[in-house]
């Protein structure tokens, strides 16, 4: 495929195949809190929407603006772990599960994730 403009000025989304300009701030592989750049194939990337938008406030824990912080994809990866994580729970202990707002079932995500118990 032919391009109408400079391969290297845009990328191809891996989440939602769209093209996005290669930039801080569209391309979100570039908003790395360190400075550096997600690693990823040439000429791909990830879109706000898919990838999350780094200008959404971060003292803001409303599910809403957490749902808009995350993006698509990642939404998508937590909402999925979740639900494995309430069918693995005991009766009682998945009804206090489900009562947590969605930033406190994120961060249990996270930490099951990092501790390997599930992927």
């Amino acid at each position: 495929m032919r391009y109408p403009y400079e391969p290297q000025d845009y990328v191809r989304c891996t989440c939602c195949g769209i093209d996005v300009r290669n930039v801080p701030g569209e391309n979100v592989y570039l908003n790395l809190p360190d400075g550096n750049s997600y690693p990823s194939d040439d000429g791909y990337g990830m879109c706000i929407a898919c990838g999350g938008d780094p200008s959404a406030d971060v003292n803001d824990t409303s599910e809403a603006n957490i749902r808009k912080r995350l993006g698509y994809g990642m939404i998508v990866f937590y909402n999925a772990r979740i639900e494995i994580m309430e069918r693995a729970l005991n009766p009682e202990n998945a009804a206090l599960f489900k009562k947590l707002d969605y930033a406190s079932k994120i961060s249990l995500v996270i930490k099951a994730v990092e501790d390997g118990l599930i992927v």
